[in-house]
Parts: C-alpha cells; sequence; structure tokens
C-alpha cells in the first residue's frame, strides 16, 4: 500500500492518520524515523547491523530499546560510564559485567543492602556444625592492592592504591566455606570474589558453640569445687 498523506501526516500502510512520521538521516548513512502521536512519540535509528529505539509511551513511560542483542551504553566526554549488555546485566565503571549489577569502584548508601531470605523460598535446611573449627581454618589479613603494572589479572579494576585494608583472601576463604566464594570461570581472566555476608552464619554459631563449652565448663568448675569442698575435713573449713 502506498503512503497516504493528509496534511503534515505521513501514514504508511494505514487508512487513518494518528501520528507524524519524519525521515532522518544522521550522516553516516544510517537511516532513521520519527514518529509523533497523541499519547506516544520515538525515534527509531536503523543501521545494516542494528536498529534501536527511543520513544515515550502513554505520556508516562520512556524507553530505551537496543535489538540483536547488543549492549546499550552510556557515556560522558566521549568515555563509556556505564552500560546494559544484551542479557540485561549493568556494569558501572567495566565493559564487562560478571554479575547482573557489577560496580567497578566504591559505592555506599544510607541502609543496608536486603537480599530475599524467606523460609518459604528455602528447602534442604540444616544447621551448621563444626562452626568453631571453620572460624579456626579462616586467616584474616591485613594488605594493600597491587597497582596495575603487577596483577595478572584485573587489569581494569578501579582499586583504592595506596590505602590499608584488611579482610581475607578469596582463594584460601574457598578451601573453607565454597558457599562464600565467587569462582571465576576457567579461562575467562575474571577474579575470585568473595562475599563475606555468607560468612556471618558462621560466625555466629561458632559463638554459640564456644557459648556452650564455656556453661559446660562452669558446670563442671562448679561440680569439682562442691566436691572437693566436701572431701574436706571439717576443721579444715573452719
Amino acid at each position: 500500500m502506498l503512503p497516504r498523506t493528509i496534511g503534515a501526516l505521513l501514514g504508511l500502510g494505514l487508512i487513518s492518520h494518528t501520528a507524524m512520521a519524519q525521515p532522518s538521516q544522521n550522516g553516516t548513512g544510517d537511516i532513521g524515523t520519527r514518529l509523533f502521536g497523541s499519547t506516544y512519540a520515538y525515534e527509531n535509528l536503523n543501521t545494516m547491523n542494528s536498529s534501536a529505539v527511543i520513544g515515550l509511551a502513554d505520556n508516562s513511560q520512556m524507553y530505551f530499546t537496543v535489538y540483536n542483542n547488543l549492549p546499550m551504553t552510556f557515556m560522558t566526554n566521549g568515555i563509556e560510564q556505564m552500560r546494559i549488555t544484551g542479557s540485561g546485566a549493568i556494569g558501572i565503571g567495566t565493559t564487562a559485567p560478571a554479575y547482573m549489577l557489577h560496580v567497578n569502584g566504591t559505592v555506599g548508601g544510607t541502609s543496608t543492602w536486603a537480599v530475599a531470605s524467606d523460609a518459604r523460598l528455602k528447602k534442604n535446611i540444616r544447621p551448621i556444625t563444626g562452626a568453631i573449627d571453620l572460624v579456626e581454618r579462616l586467616r584474616g589479613v591485613h594488605y594493600q592492592w597491587r597497582p596495575v603494572a603487577e596483577r595478572e589479572v584485573g587489569k581494569d579494576l578501579r582499586l583504592p592504591l595506596g590505602e590499608p585494608q584488611i579482610g581475607f583472601i578469596a582463594q584460601e576463604v574457598e578451601a573453607v566455606v565454597p558457599e562464600a566464594v565467587a569462582v571465576p570461570n576457567p579461562g575467562s581472566g575474571d577474579v575470585y570474589g568473595l562475599m563475606t555476608a555468607k560468612l556471618m552464619p558462621i560466625l555466629v554459631e561458632a559463638m554459640k558453640e564456644q557459648q556452650a563449652e564455656i556453661r559446660q565448663l562452669r558446670a563442671t568448675l562448679a561440680d569439682l569445687q562442691l566436691a572437693s569442698a566436701k572431701s574436706l575435713p571439717k576443721n579444715a573449713t573452719q
């Protein structure tokens, strides 16, 4: 069907016209189409390899869409600062996010990070045992981050150089509590990650085990003191 025009409106394959279509070109051979209507507006940029859409729907919802599994990148001063990959992972300060939200740098806030912990979502729940032994096998260390020139991996990481740090070594923790370590895929060049929050249940159970031992020792000591007092001659206690 040929385009139909009524005044300034252009309808492509349409009988009625509720939007204005405006072809555009960015000077590099990429062709786009801008549509403006009473409840929506969008610009569609088509290239030989991809298509992107920026639009406003229902006068309330702004949307950005990239097709062909390509990332959406955000730049300032010509430098990429953030990207959303085709799978939906968000990288801030990194072009290759390894997690759904990957921040290469420091983050902050005014409250703690909340994670799902509903009993209705969990199964195969078992108590943690031998927690004291696990804690004794962990090693806390002081350290500093290596500068880029000294690193074999993670050369793109924005680490606070020269500042004293305290924590664990992920590879050492993996041997004790593997659930707390994010292990990179072999050959990926990614770095080990540590989820320190997963160590807290072990610390809690270790303290409880230690307190149980202390109570038992106190009870044993009280029994020994009582038995010793009963075995002494009466005149020895006067």
